[in-house]
């Protein structure tokens, strides 16, 4: 597959917890694009827009279907073995930021999906004190 990977230069002022972006462009590797046989395309892109951080991961694999990216997008496991690595993305999300950030998904790109990552902006301060307030040493 080909990457394209497009990061506004203000993103790289901000901090985000470890591990978000990478079990997203996982899943869009082994569920969207390894699926279809063929060369795919995988797009990365990251930019602020009013105090926000949106983090998209697009690619034009097999795609989902509605019912699935919604159970997803709501931190539902799919199968016994898909949507745990969203699950957990979620999950973390809601702990550290809080109820107004999270995942979106759109679907029906015709092919692939594309997953949107929503995070607040924090500086390394900001961020290390909301990671001690959740996990207190």
């Amino acid at each position: 597959f080909d990457t394209h990977i497009n990061i506004q230069e203000s993103v790289k002022d901000y901090y985000i917890i470890h591990m978000l972006l990478q079990p997203v462009v996982e899943n869009a590797i082994i569920h969207g694009l390894r699926p279809t046989g063929k060369q795919g395309n995988l797009k990365i892109n990251g930019y602020v827009k009013q105090q926000v951080i949106y983090l998209e991961v697009i690619d034009d694999g097999v795609g989902m279907s509605f019912e699935t990216a919604r159970k997803l997008e709501e931190g539902v496991a799919v199968s016994s073995s898909g949507g745990y690595g969203l699950k957990n993305v979620l999950r973390r999300i809601k702990l550290y930021y809080g109820d107004e950030y999270g995942i979106s998904i759109k679907e029906d790109l015709n092919p692939g999906t594309k997953i949107t990552i929503k995070l607040p902006v924090f500086d390394k301060q900001e961020l290390t004190k909301i990671i001690s307030s959740v996990n207190p040493v």
